[in-house]
Formats: C-alpha cells, sequence, structure tokens
C-alpha cells in the first residue's frame, strides 16, 4: 500500500565515514582546476593525496547526480531515490553483495591504496554539499512524489567508490548468460544450446566461416570465430602501431570502447596532474584515478573486454530445516508470476516472517547456507523485506525456484534430486506452486563465485600505480593487480615499446566448463587461472595488435566461450594497412567504418529466393528446407529435440497464435523482386543516408521477427523465473538476430529458411516506397504471394516504425543481454517517432537507426522530464551491430542504437598534445550547461576533439578553488604546498620529459583534413 508520506526520501541510514590514515589537513592545501574549450576538467595539486581530493570534488560538482545514484546502486537503496523503477535492481544488489564486497574490497586494501582512495571520497563529500546535491534531478523527483528534500544526502562512505566500480561490472561479465543458456537447454534442448553460443558449421556463404567448420580469420591468425555481434560486452576496438607504422615513428595507440549509451555519459575527461605524474584519460565518474584509457606522457594504455567468463555460476540444490515456511507478498523481485508465494527468498511486504534456514547441497554433503534479513526503502510505497542466501560457493543471486519431483519420488537420493530438478524448476519457475510430492521443501537456485568476492579485491590498487606508469612495462606490471573484467590491454612508451596483455582474474575452467551452470553437487571450486605472458608487438610480426572482442588464435588467450565474429578486427587491420591511423588526426575513417561483412552470409539468402530461381537452382520447392549442410552434433540436436521439449513448443502455441508458414516455392512479387535486386548491388555500407541500407534493416529485422515466432522456438518464450533484472537478457528476438544464420541453417530446427527469407522480403516490400506502391498493387490484383495468402503481417511489420514491433520483449529494450546492466532500458529524453517520408522519398538508415541515450529517471513511471530542459539526443547514425563503427539495435525490435562508442581515443607517444578523445555527449551532467551535450555532433559524425595539454591554453575555473585560502593546514605546510604547485606551471606537458609540447596550440585550433569542424 502506498504511503508517500513514510519512505518518500533517500533513507538517512548513518555510514560510518572513517578518516585518512593521516589528516587530510597535512596533505591538501591547494588544488587548481583549468577547463579547456570543451569544459573538460584539468586538475593540478601538490601531491597525489591533494590530487585525489580534488577529483572526487570536481566529479561531485560536474556529476553529482550520476555518482549519488551508483552509489545507491552499490548499497542496493535506488528504490529510496526513485521509487518501484529501483526495486529490481535493489534486489539483485542485496542478493550479489555489492556493498558488503566493496566493504571488504575497502577494508582489504594497502594504507597507501586505502589513503588515496579515502582522499576522493573525502572529496565526493565535499563537492556534494557544495553543489553536486543540488542537480536538478533531485528536484524533479521531489516534486513528482509530492514531498519536498529537507535533509542532506547522507555523506559518501569512504569505501564508495569500490561499491561504485563494482556497479561498473556487476552485470557486465557472462554470468546472465549462462541462465539464458540454461533456459535454452530446458525448454528446447542441451543441443541447442550451441546454436546460440556459435561456433558451429552453418553459415550461409564462406564470410565469416571460410571452411565451413566454424572457424574464422582472428586478429592474430586463424582461429574459432562465433560470430555473435549482440554480445553484451561486443563493439569496441583497439588498436597498436609500432612506430615502423607511423607518421612519428613512435608508437599509437587508438580505440573505442562500447558500452551501454547512458546519460550522463560512463567517461569523463579528465586530467590528473601533480608533481608525480600528469595523466589525461577516461575516468569512471565516481572512481578515481584513470582505470581503463590513459597517457602520462611517457606511457599509455587502453583495454578491451576479453569476453572471458570471469565468474562461475553454480545450481544449488536447497532444502529447508525448519518448519516456519515463510509466507510473503511477491513483490517485484522474481521473474514470474504474482500473488501470495511459500517461497524463501521471495521479495514481500516489511512484517513477512522471519528467514528460512536453508542448507545446500555440496560435493560432500549438505551445507549450511548464511541467511540475511534486509529492509529496501522504496520511495512513495511500503518498504519491502527481502532475505539474501550465500552458500560456500557464492551469492544465491535468483530467486528459488520450487522443486517437483513426483517422478523421482521420496525414495531419490540427494544427488538424483538435484539433477532432475534441473530439469524441472526453471520451466516451472513462474508458477506459483508448493513443493513435490513426499518431498521435504527443496528449491532450486543460482549462486555466483567471482573472484572479487572470493579475493575481496576488487582491483584498485592498479589505478594509482597506472597514473605513475613511466613504461609498457609499468602498465602493464600495474594490471597485474586488475580484477574484473578480464580485459585484454594494449600498451606503448615513448621508447618505442609496445605490449599487448590479457589483464585481470577468472577462474580455472575448462571451455566445456563456460557453457552452462555448474552442478554445486558435483563440481568443486576452482583457482584463478595465471594470465597468458604478454606478446610484444614489433615489426618482425607484422608492427600491429588489433583487439575487437573477437576470440584469439593464441588457445592461451581464449578464455571464454562465445565471441563476436573476427570481422571487425579484420576490417580495422584492412584499413590500417591502407594507411589510415598513421597518427591521430588520420584515425577517423577507422572509427567510422561502416562496412557490414556479415550482410554477405544473409544476403547470400537472397539469391536462391523465388520458385523459378530456385528450380533453376535445382533445389526443392517446398516444405521446411533449412539451408546449409549439418554439422557436427546434428543428429544428437534432432533426436534431443524428439522429446518432450518439442511437444512443450508445440503445445505452448496454438493454431490461432502460430506464425502464418510460408511455401518457399511462391513467387515473389514484383516488389519484392526489386527489393532483392536492389539489396544483391548493395555495397554493405551502413551509411545513414542510405535507402539501401534501410531496406536490408527492414527485411533483416522481418526475417527476425518470423524466426522468433517459429513453433520451433515457441518454447524460449516462456516466462524464465531467474529474477526481473534479468529479463533483458531473455529477448528471443534479440538472441535470434545474433544467432540468425545458424538457427536457419540447423536441419533439428527444421526453418524452411527460404520460406521465411521470402516472407520477411514480402513484408520489407511492403513498408519501403518505392516497392511498397507495386506491393500493394500485387496484393489488391490477388497475386500469388505470402501476404495474399497470409495478409496479416508479422508483429516486426507494424509498431512505431523504426523497424520494430509489437512483440512483448519490445519492453526490455531489445537486444541479447542489454540493456540490463545498470542501467534503465528506456530511452531519454522519449524521442518523437521518426517523421515518415514523403511520399517520393524513401526512407534512409537514418531516419530511423538514432541514438538511444539511457537514463535512470526514464523508468520511473509518469515521470515528466520536461523541466530538465533536455536537448534532443536522438541523433542520426551510421553503422551497425557488426561494423568497425558499432551502433547495435535490436533487429525485430527497435532500429534505435543503444550499444554503441562510449568514448574514442587516440594516444600519440610522439607527442601527447596530438592526442586526440571524444565522449558521446559531453564533460557537465547538468542539462543546463553548455558542456552539457556539446560533443554530441562530433560524436555523431565520428570525429574527436584534441587534448589540449598546454596549460597556457586552458582557462582556470574560480568557482573551484580560491587560491588565497587553504584547507585546515599550518602557514608553513601552506607555503610549500603552494610551491609545489606553483612549479607545475612551468612544468613540461610530459613530466619529467625535458621540453614542453610546441604543438599545443595549434593543435587546439587546427582542423584536421579527416575532420572536418
Amino acid at each position: 500500500m502506498r504511503d508517500s508520506c513514510r519512505s518518500g526520501r533517500p533513507s538517512r541510514r548513518p555510514h560510518p565515514v572513517p578518516s585518512p590514515t593521516r589528516p587530510l589537513s597535512e596533505a591538501v592545501t591547494r588544488a587548481e582546476l583549468f577547463r579547456d574549450a570543451q569544459g573538460v576538467p584539468h586538475l593540478r595539486a601538490a601531491d597525489a593525496l591533494a590530487l585525489a581530493h580534488a577529483q572526487g570534488r570536481v566529479t561531485a560538482h560536474d556529476r553529482g547526480w550520476q555518482i549519488e545514484v551508483d552509489r545507491l546502486r552499490a548499497e542496493g537503496r535506488l528504490a529510496s531515490l526513485i521509487g518501484e523503477a529501483g526495486l529490481a535492481w535493489d534486489v539483485f544488489a542485496h542478493r550479489a553483495r555489492l556493498d558488503d564486497t566493496a566493504r571488504r574490497a575497502h577494508a582489504a586494501l594497502d594504507p597507501a591504496t586505502r589513503e588515496w582512495v579515502d582522499a576522493y571520497s573525502a572529496g565526493v563529500r565535499d563537492g556534494m554539499d557544495e553543489r553536486g546535491a543540488a542537480a536538478p534531478e533531485f528536484a524533479l523527483l521531489d516534486a513528482h512524489f509530492g514531498e519536498r528534500r529537507d535533509a542532506a544526502l547522507d555523506p559518501w562512505p569512504d569505501h564508495a567508490p569500490l561499491g561504485v566500480l563494482h556497479v561498473a561490472h556487476a552485470l557486465f561479465g557472462t554470468f546472465p548468460l549462462l541462465l539464458w543458456r540454461q533456459h535454452v537447454a530446458h525448454a528446447l534442448s542441451d543441443a541447442t544450446v550451441d546454436l546460440f553460443v556459435g561456433g558451429g558449421a552453418g553459415s550461409f556463404s564462406d564470410s565469416g566461416d571460410p571452411d565451413g567448420s566454424g572457424r574464422s580469420v582472428g586478429s592474430d591468425g586463424d582461429g574459432p570465430g562465433d560470430g555473435d555481434p549482440n554480445l553484451p560486452t561486443a563493439g569496441s576496438n583497439a588498436w597498436a602501431l609500432h612506430g615502423s607504422r607511423t607518421a612519428s615513428g613512435l608508437p599509437l595507440l587508438a580505440g573505442d570502447p562500447h558500452r551501454l549509451l547512458e546519460l550522463p555519459g560512463v567517461y569523463q575527461q579528465v586530467r590528473l596532474a601533480c608533481p608525480e605524474f600528469d595523466v589525461v584519460g577516461l575516468a569512471f565518474p565516481g572512481v578515481p584515478g584513470v582505470p581503463h584509457f590513459g597517457h602520462s606522457g611517457d606511457a599509455a594504455w587502453g583495454i578491451t573486454n576479453a569476453m572471458a567468463h570471469g565468474a562461475d555460476l553454480f545450481r544449488e540444490l536447497l532444502r529447508a530445516v525448519d518448519a516456519r515456511g515463510a509466507s510473503a507478498r511477491h513483490g517485484g523481485g522474481g521473474g514470474g508470476g504474482g500473488g501470495e508465494s511459500t517461497i524463501p527468498g521471495s521479495v514481500g511486504s516489511a512484517d513477512a516472517a522471519a528467514p528460512v534456514e536453508l542448507e545446500a547441497l555440496g560435493p560432500d554433503g549438505w551445507e549450511p547456507v548464511t541467511a540475511s534479513r534486509v529492509t529496501i526503502e522504496v520511495r512513495g510505497a511500503d518498504p519491502i523485506e527481502l532475505v539474501t542466501y550465500e552458500t560456500a560457493r557464492g551469492p544465491i543471486v535468483t530467486e528459488l525456484v520450487p522443486v517437483r519431483v513426483a517422478a523421482a519420488g521420496p525414495a531419490a537420493d540427494a544427488s538424483t534430486r538435484a539433477a532432475d530438478a534441473s530439469a524441472t524448476a526453471d520451466r516451472d519457475a513462474a508458477d506459483d506452486a508448493n513443493t513435490g510430492t513426499g518431498t521435504p521443501a527443496e528449491f532450486i537456485a543460482y549462486s555466483l563465485r567471482t573472484p572479487a568476492r572470493v579475493d575481496a579485491d576488487l582491483g584498485v590498487s592498479a589505478i594509482p600505480r597506472l597514473l605513475r606508469a613511466r613504461t609498457a612495462d609499468d602498465v602493464v606490471a600495474a594490471f597485474s593487480d586488475w580484477v574484473d573484467p578480464v580485459n585484454r590491454l594494449l600498451a606503448a612508451d615513448r621508447h618505442g615499446a609496445v605490449r599487448s596483455a590479457v589483464v585481470g582474474r577468472a577462474p580455472d575452467r575448462p571451455r566445456a566448463q563456460r557453457r552452462l551452470p555448474l552442478d554445486a553437487s558435483r563440481e568443486a571450486v576452482a583457482p584463478n587461472r595465471a594470465m597468458p605472458v604478454p606478446v610484444a608487438v614489433e615489426p618482425a610480426t607484422g608492427g600491429i595488435a588489433v583487439d575487437a572482442n573477437e576470440r584469439p588464435a593464441d588457445p592461451a588467450r581464449d578464455l571464454g566461450l562465445g565471441y563476436p565474429s573476427a570481422n571487425r578486427a579484420r576490417r580495422i587491420r584492412e584499413l590500417v594497412d591502407a594507411g589510415h591511423s598513421a597518427s591521430p588526426d588520420t584515425a577517423g575513417p577507422v572509427w567510422a567504418d561502416v562496412r557490414l561483412s556479415p550482410a554477405e552470409t544473409l544476403r547470400s539468402l537472397l539469391e536462391s529466393l523465388g520458385a523459378e530461381d530456385r528450380a533453376a537452382a535445382g533445389v526443392a520447392g517446398s516444405g521446411a528446407t533449412p539451408l546449409g549442410a549439418g554439422g557436427a552434433g546434428d543428429s544428437a540436436r534432432e533426436s534431443d529435440r524428439a522429446g518432450a521439449s518439442v511437444s512443450d513448443a508445440a503445445e505452448s502455441t496454438s493454431d490461432a497464435d502460430a506464425p502464418p508458414v510460408f511455401d518457399s516455392a511462391t513467387p515473389l512479387s514484383a516488389a519484392a523482386r526489386a527489393l532483392r535486386a536492389e539489396l544483391l548491388g548493395w555495397s554493405g555500407d551502413m551509411d545513414a543516408d542510405s535507402p539501401a541500407a534501410a531496406a536490408f534493416a527492414g527485411w533483416r529485422s522481418a526475417l527476425v521477427a518470423r524466426v522468433a515466432d517459429a513453433p520451433a522456438l515457441a518454447a524460449l518464450h516462456r516466462p524464465h523465473g531467474f529474477g526481473a533484472i534479468y529479463d533483458p537478457w531473455f529477448s528471443v528476438r534479440g538472441h535470434v538476430a545474433g544467432a540468425l544464420p545458424r538457427l536457419l541453417a540447423d536441419p533439428g530446427l527444421g526453418l524452411d529458411a527460404f520460406g521465411l527469407a521470402s516472407a520477411a522480403l514480402e513484408d520489407a516490400a511492403l513498408k519501403d516506397a518505392p516497392h511498397a506502391d507495386a506491393a500493394r498493387a500485387d496484393v489488391a490484383s490477388g497475386a500469388p504471394t505470402a501476404h495474399a495468402a497470409h495478409p496479416t503481417a508479422p508483429p516486426a511489420a507494424g509498431g512505431d516504425g523504426d523497424g520494430g514491433g509489437d512483440d512483448d520483449e519490445s519492453s526490455t529494450a531489445g537486444g541479447v543481454n542489454a540493456p540490463a546492466p545498470t542501467r534503465a532500458p528506456a530511452p531519454t529524453p522519449t524521442p518523437a517517432p521518426a517523421p515518415a517520408p514523403a511520399p517520393d522519398k524513401r526512407a534512409v538508415w537514418g531516419d530511423t537507426h538514432r541514438a538511444h541515450p539511457l537514463h535512470v529517471l526514464a523508468d520511473v513511471p509518469g515521470l515528466d522530464l520536461a523541466p530538465l530542459g533536455l536537448p534532443t539526443l536522438d541523433v542520426p547514425l551510421a553503422g551497425d551491430g557488426d561494423t568497425v563503427r558499432c551502433t547495435a539495435a535490436a533487429p525485430g525490435v527497435s532500429d534505435r542504437s543503444w550499444r554503441t562508442s562510449v568514448a574514442r581515443w587516440a594516444w600519440d607517444l610522439a607527442d601527447r598534445g596530438r592526442s586526440r578523445w571524444g565522449v558521446p555527449f559531453g564533460a557537465a551532467g547538468d542539462p543546463a550547461s553548455p558542456h552539457f551535450a556539446d560533443q554530441l555532433d562530433d560524436w555523431a559524425s565520428a570525429r574527436t576533439v584534441p587534448v589540449v595539454t598546454d596549460w597556457a591554453r586552458l582557462a582556470p575555473d574560480s568557482t573551484f578553488s580560491d587560491p588565497d585560502s587553504t584547507v585546515g593546514a599550518d602557514t608553513e605546510a601552506a607555503e610549500r604546498a603552494a610551491q609545489a604547485v606553483m612549479r607545475l606551471d612551468s612544468a613540461p606537458d610530459r613530466l619529467p620529459c625535458p621540453t614542453p609540447c610546441a604543438s599545443d596550440l595549434a593543435a587546439a585550433h587546427t582542423p584536421t583534413p579527416e575532420e572536418p569542424r
């Protein structure tokens, strides 16, 4: 029951705020803030502690709302700020023990690193008091909930930066994919899992799979390629050039990380200077230093995601060991079903019974389980009571699902019940029912074992070491402390060295054990594996290293299971070989490249559509005719699917609901033939102003929708029951889009690839002018087209006109694995529908392929964002999900891009002042600031701005510091610190390099030939 008076504001429970090991007054005396033309903060201070304090303070000024939201996420208190929209996240945060892990990791830091982190937190506290707490979003929520915030925000605890870093990666790994694969195995068959992982036969052409064996050319040679561009961490690029391949003769690093397109942006451009170091780079707001991308003048670094299996997920069999059986209202933490539940750990009202004591079945028998009760404050509603559990392997991160083992009966032993339960529990997860006959209360749930929690280490000690790095080997050594996620690292220095490494921690599991959740009753925990030895990038090996999330050729670096294809890595090499990226100002064509190589795989289908063409090719003209030869495991798949899974799938789709079945012998309409001819002649470039790119995307979306709605996949649409936070990972259309060629070519599924492709072509022709007029004429005349026989268009043919439809997964913002990770899956502001093209003008790709920024407030029901004064942000974009310029959408759901480049960077080791960078929006988080979105146009056009490092070219920000005051220091200390800061005024760009960078002024004002301004 709602009670806005009871829970209207974030709870003010006090947090311990320990003091640094030595008082800040002895270190923090004076720091100065400067801004460049984009409002990027450039900080300099007397020492590293004063600098950390200043970074925290300016971050609170510039990004106060953003870092407070992330702090509350880490603590599981988001709902106390934004209401029920934050409840699913809070349930996950408490279950995963995010805040507890951050506290443990903070306590385990070495004293010097902890003191540095604490100085940053102290700066955040000061900055929030000064400015951050006045961010307009707080007042907007006060008005929405009908109350006024009458107390200051809780002070930042010292461990909060570790919590913010943990939040950034909590759902960034592969474990939600393990839940999806478990769902596939139960809904269809174990063998079907591999179709959604990739790596098997089933290509329609030799593009990306040259020999039909599932192998493709990786960045360093031949290696297996899975080719799923829809993985949540896919899209990032980085490349390193040895000096033998650059204009300057010294190394160059460049790249662009891809994550959810968050608003404000996930990265913060910053410069941090003190007598010990002077670094420019991209920071996580709320975390000190620059952990992912930085340039110290002498050394530089950048990372991409290694797509590693970074954590183990265990399938746990749990049993109640008392008779209390807490009964609670289902309040939003579950993945399906409502009403009353007897499941311990369910989300319920605050007066729920005490926790049920549970045991877990481990390899050595039944083990105790730790239970904790937490109360989640929900703004505008009653508080929620949650019981969380942790086994010997890790925290339970899903709902508890009752076990039904009527067939096994009470005589079945525990290990048999565990195995049998896994085959039924998830399938029945949405049912709100009691446990099986003759068996005590037993449940299936999933525990997560992460190196961060096991080791009480979030990798923060690597960051201050990075700031002090002077060589590429220093960078690699600093990253030896990194934990999560596992990354591929490129590093270089001004002496010419270039290094490629894999950094982080991951359990040492063979590939077969990375495929599905492990059985907790059978599998022991694994130690962390040793990372492979770093590799020197030398002219003898080509003088280039490229990382684009592809499967590495070196087996020692293959730490995952599913990978995107190697297309982006190959294309980057082609572009570099053509002369691009020899210097930072010539890297633009690499960032902007929109050649969609995987389009050839789908377009090969078009070459044999229509009865006439198929007859000429000698292909059977009707029935289910899968395309492509079957690979290993097909017979197993067919026999596996002959059982209950296929029967269940058939029963779950009635004749009325089943998508139409098209005869692959049906001739194509004139409009479809014309569209087909256009697509076969198309270059494959996903340009924003391209009608052909729009037509291809329309056909692909229609094909995805038809395949996803096929009876053979109907069981995948069932509720998964793992918990609401995982819903976006269970978008069937999103997964189908990533696995489309494999699904169509698999004999076991029996999909009529040609019939579905023909029907999708007719769908697309009906929507695409000028083909639409001809298509409508065909239908009116009764021509024997797919639409004449089945005039009801599939969901993808309807919707909002952006290639999406009315599929029930559209509420998750579509796309496999996204955008659940940490942000609300909704645009901000909600963009108006793209204007329909004039009758004589065809739609182009940029009409519907537009930026889809994600803001947490967009998920608050009924909240009007207009008072924030947000500018128009849904700009048209070029690119696609597997182009170098990755602008991922969700084919079959929406053309809008929610995962894309969240920064661009190019580090010149010869002269840091010639480096370049850019972010999607701007340096400021306040929509009223001129720097809120002043980089948007450059970002949308794949341009960057110069990195300005000459202090004389920067403007002092008088609102930040008072040069006449000190912070609690005595006169002598203040004078010493002031002199240290003043020495920086004449310091060169690369401390302690002997000469300043003379090119800073020119770089700040001279347009580059390939980046017109």
